[in-house]
């Protein structure tokens, strides 16, 4: 599996968005937190799928939840 400086640039891209809507209230998730609980979400964001799957859709429902209730 070959991943390109794009996907990489994407997958960063991502961590960085989610890090910034969960903000500094909520001390308990890390971006490395968010990183793995996003870790579903490398395929689509690499573009190695056309669609986000299942798993990447309930991950960002879990990030902007636990973001919404700190």
């Amino acid at each position: 599996m070959e991943i390109t400086k794009r996907g990489v640039a994407c997958v960063l891209l991502l961590v960085a968005v989610a890090c910034a809507f969960i903000g500094p209230s909520l001390v308990r998730m890390s971006c490395s937190a968010v990183d793995s609980v996003l870790s579903p979400c490398s395929q689509y964001v690499t573009g190695q799928a056309n669609a986000p799957s299942a798993e990447c859709c309930s991950a960002v429902r879990s990030v902007n939840q636990a973001a919404s209730t700190t």
